[in-house]
């Protein structure tokens, strides 16, 4: 018993440098994490380069507010199989502004007569649209519908704005279209020679010129 005791005593010191180790490392990990809070540098550099520039001389003649909905069904399959309650519905909203027109470096002017122009326009384009506005405006999900990616939105519109679509924006407005040319370039002609007649002549049609 008296050397059981004698050992534990001799125990002690180890305990006790043990412990203050302890804490000693507690006090040192507090202290670094207070020392590097109040020590963080941020530095961010940002380099931006122009690489290319094109003159553009697209003439913008129309702008159609467009709005609509778009719904996207998805299911999964494993191994050819369709996996039940894996269907993800998905309905969109969307909105934007298409651009449509000619492109200006295309149009040839020529001088028929005195103070007469036939005026070549190329055929209608969609340039572009402006203001896209997407949101889900619902959504119908399966019950295993995990098993089925989110739909990505911003691919759904992309496919909107396919190449049918376009032609088709083109299509329901080409009499606008076709006011709107006439009255850009009559402008500009009577602002600089208000005795000039214009005769417009668009893509697949014939000039009274070549015609006679």
């Amino acid at each position: 018993m008296r050397a059981f005791f004698k050992a534990r005593v001799r125990l002690w010191p180890v305990i006790l440098l043990f412990i203050a180790g302890i804490v000693g490392t507690g006090y040192l990990v507090a202290w670094a994490a207070t020392f590097s809070i109040f020590s963080v540098d941020s530095h961010t550099e940002s380099t931006q380069v122009i690489y290319s520039m094109t003159r553009e001389e697209q003439v913008v003649l129309l702008s159609l507010g467009v709005q609509g909905l778009e719904e996207q069904t998805d299911k999964s399959k494993v191994f050819g199989v369709e996996v039940p309650w894996s269907e993800r519905a998905t309905l969109i909203q969307y909105a934007f502004h298409a651009k449509l027109g000619i492109d200006g470096a295309d149009v040839v002017i020529t001088n028929t007569s005195e103070n007469k122009y036939t005026v070549n326009v190329p055929e209608f384009a969609f340039i572009g649209y402006d203001d896209p506005e997407l949101k889900v405006a619902s959504e119908n999900a399966g019950g295993l519908s995990w098993f089925t990616p989110e739909v990505d939105i911003t691919e759904m519109f992309t496919q909107i704005l396919g190449g049918a679509e376009k032609q088709q924006y083109i299509d329901d407005n080409a009499e606008t279209l076709r006011e709107q040319t006439e009255a850009f370039y009559t402008g500009i002609v009577e602002a600089i020679d208000p005795d000039i007649e214009l005769e417009f002549v668009f893509a697949g049609e014939i000039s009274e010129s070549d015609a006679s």
